[in-house]
């Protein structure tokens, strides 16, 4: 016991010698001690636990509104700061501190106009959430169609839904009706009314509700979702007899200029139940086809996820199935089927091109018969960065619905949610800023940096996985997800970014340079998040930038003598094994040097793999109380996306970080591109978690599992931790 004491107390100390370090000076030329000072409104109470610090010292800083209250504005020597949570830590002080908190009244009083139809009282709604429980309007006319709520009269302004957040200021809803026979839905084209694509994701953090969102080509008159218990077909929904069985939730609709984007969310669904759906739009009456799901038990002592990435969908339309990603994902569903499956990650590029709808339509097509059974947790790649022709158009909420905290969303989304032991933070890497240019940083208001994630994000990520480990006992797994790779050792690349060719204005080749462990912008990324990730104790890190799969030792973060990042691994590779025979298996042992590089010249493309069956290798690390982070990336899915990695980047990488690394596959085995997916599994009972990686030849049939090409896997098994 004192030797873990001491443990503690040397992390503590190193931890106060990081940031005492990390301060260059004071902006005053004092040395401190600096002064703290409150200033708030009433409706709350800030407090911080001294009223001086030192020099170089943390401070946190607790804010928490009284009941019926809000922080409305919360600032730092007169710097705006998002609130997350009741607690912000300001690090490594260098000033005096002026503390500035507003609180306000949490409620907004919302008047309803409802165009001289039955009269309906003023509600008070919680700003900046949902309006959840609006009121429907009623008519003493027989004729009149309610068609919903909208900013201003007749039908103007925005449409207003249960999944619209409340405004600060008091406003009105103005109802708008049109004659049930001003809508004939025989005369229109029905396939223009009807989804060409739709995803179902976790729309809130509890996982408890479903964000849908489906694409039209016209404009719907009234979009909604009805549903209802048990096996139905059109007829029933049809059926007036059978309204008061029918659930019906009115979406939001939004012009994406190429189509339209409808979104609502799901509250009510029970777990365990089988139910029936359908999409359309009840304005006219045009409805797309039903949908059968049934939902998750809530005695599953298990919680099973795909993830895949790296689709990049470049033909247009439906493709009846017949897509590398509806083939990888229909044979995986074949071995590991969708009713024992709680989500897929989706690691982004899921198109060759964001702004293209039927890039989406041929995309989410594969998903078409499991899309609600298995939501999709989406993470922003690169193809859904916004495009250089039209910087406002956001292609990530363009097609998902998930209640994301307040951010810059021109990039993507960064967000997070609980599903029993399991917390999965997704974070967005389009916002790491030497990826952008100055303008797009401008139009994106994103904050002048060198080649890392937005302080709003990182701060966000932290506070995140803080708030769950004080909030919620119930989770024990912690997986941080990001379409970019912090480990990633395909390619070599100057440490230099390379530049632009100033006499011819040739543009710089940067492909390799993003993709190198050696670049600027994976350094800086793992300088930021390696400590919040060992501090927080995160298991998992998920990523997807590049074609080859790879998994890690769990790695713990420590800080060298010259104050660089030092990563250690915490379970070492196979005894009697080298570095490179745990990664890749030859059939020729002589090809490899006794230090575990490639002899110059051997034939790399003669690598064999005999991976194949469930050699899960298993880390104890977390037995003796040493827990780390594991860092697994999958391989792309679809022919020519994956790539031989090279060589010479291999051995040279290999020299220099071999000993974090458990293994590192190509996507190309016996002359086969493969698809890959990843398998993860995680047992409340046994408190494991199970990660295995596999491959799929598109157009191949497979009789079992067993016959798979097999990229290895990790297991971790967590122990109570010591006291």
């Amino acid at each position: 016991m004192k030797k873990i004491y001491s443990i503690i107390l040397c992390m503590i100390l190193s931890v106060s010698a990081i940031f005492a370090s990390a301060c260059s000076g004071s902006e005053n030329g004092i040395e401190g001690p600096y002064n703290i000072k409150i200033e708030a409104t009433t409706g709350g109470r800030v407090s911080v636990p001294i009223e001086q610090v030192n020099f170089g010292e943390n401070i946190s800083i607790s804010v928490r509104p009284s009941q019926g209250y809000r922080v409305k504005e919360f600032k730092i020597n007169g710097e705006k700061i998002p609130l997350v949570g009741d607690t912000y830590t300001e690090y490594c002080i260098t000033e005096d501190l002026l503390i500035e908190v507003v609180f306000a009244s949490k409620y907004t009083t919302v008047t309803f106009d409802t165009d001289g139809r039955d009269a309906i009282d003023d509600e008070e709604f919680t700003i900046d959430s949902y309006y959840r429980s609006l009121p429907t309007a009623t008519s003493s006319n027989p004729d009149d169609l309610f068609m919903g709520w909208y900013t201003e009269p007749n039908g103007k302004g925005d449409y207003v839904v249960n999944s619209t957040r409340v405004p600060e200021e008091a406003h009105t809803l103005y109802a708008h009706f049109i004659s049930k026979y001003v809508i004939d839905g025989s005369t229109l084209n029905a396939e223009l009314y009807k989804e060409y694509s739709m995803t179902v994701t976790y729309f809130n953090q509890k996982a408890t509700q479903l964000g849908l969102t489906y694409h039209t080509a016209e404009e719907c008159y009234y979009p909604v979702i009805q549903y209802a218990e048990g096996t139905q077909d059109s007829a029933f929904f049809d059926d007036e007899k059978n309204v008061g069985y029918i659930y019906e939730t009115a979406c939001a609709k939004t012009s994406t200029k190429l189509d339209w984007k409808n979104a609502g969310v799901l509250t009510d669904l029970e777990e365990g139940k089988e139910y029936s759906l359908r999409v359309g739009d009840r304005g006219s009456r045009l409805y797309g086809e039903v949908y059968h799901f049934t939902t998750k038990s809530a005695d599953r002592t298990q919680k099973k996820f795909f993830f895949m990435a790296n689709t990049q969908q470049n033909s247009s339309g439906y493709d009846d199935g017949d897509t590398a990603f509806s083939k990888t994902l229909e044979t995986a569903t074949k071995f590991f089927p969708v009713d024992d499956t709680d989500f897929l990650i989706h690691g982004g590029d899921y198109t060759s091109s964001g702004l293209m709808p039927e890039y989406w339509a041929g995309m989410l097509d594969g998903m078409k018969d499991s899309v609600f059974e298995m939501p999709i947790v989406p993470v922003a790649g690169d193809m859904e960065y916004y495009s250089n022709v039209n910087r406002t158009t956001n292609v990530f909420e363009n097609m998902f619905h998930i209640d994301a905290p307040s951010q810059t969303k021109t990039h993507g989304l960064y967000y997070s949610f609980n599903l029993g032991p399991v917390h999965v933070s997704v974070l967005n890497s389009n916002d790491c800023l030497e990826k952008h240019k100055n303008v797009e940083n401008e139009a994106g208001n994103l904050i002048t940096g060198t080649g890392s994630l937005v302080d709003q994000q990182l701060s966000w990520l932290k506070d995140d996985l803080e708030y769950t480990h004080n909030n919620n006992r119930k989770v024990k797994w912690y997986i941080v997800v990001m379409h970019e790779g912090l480990l990633s050792p395909t390619y070599n690349a100057p440490i230099e970014k390379p530049q632009d060719n100033p006499t011819t204005g040739e543009k710089a080749d940067l492909t390799q340079y993003w993709k190198s462990l050696q670049a600027t912008h994976a350094m800086s990324l793992r300088e930021q998040m390696m400590k919040i990730l060992t501090d927080q104790k995160v298991d998992l890190v998920l990523s997807a930038q590049n074609g080859e799969s790879f998994t890690t030792n769990p790695l713990a973060y420590e800080e060298d003598l010259e104050k660089k990042i030092a990563i250690q691994p915490i379970a070492g590779q196979k005894a009697g094994e080298t570095v490179y025979e745990q990664w890749i298996k030859r059939a020729a042992k002589s090809e490899i040097s006794s230090e575990g590089i490639p002899v110059e010249g051997a034939p790399f493309e003669g690598a064999t793999v005999d991976y194949n069956g469930f050699n899960v290798l298993a880390f104890d690390g977390y037995a003796s109380g040493e827990q780390g982070t594991v860092f697994h990336q999958v391989g792309a899915v679809g022919l020519g996306k994956t790539n031989h990695f090279q060589q010479s980047a291999m051995a040279n990488n290999l020299t220099k970080y071999g000993g974090i690394y458990n293994h590192l596959i190509s996507g190309i085995q016996g002359g086969k591109e493969l698809s890959m997916f990843t398998r993860i599994e995680i047992d409340d009972a046994t408190s494991t978690l199970t990660l295995r990686t596999f491959g799929v030849a598109v157009g191949e049939q497979y009789a079992s599992v067993a016959e798979l090409p097999y990229f290895g896997g990790v297991q971790l098994k967590k122990l109570e931790e010591i006291e």
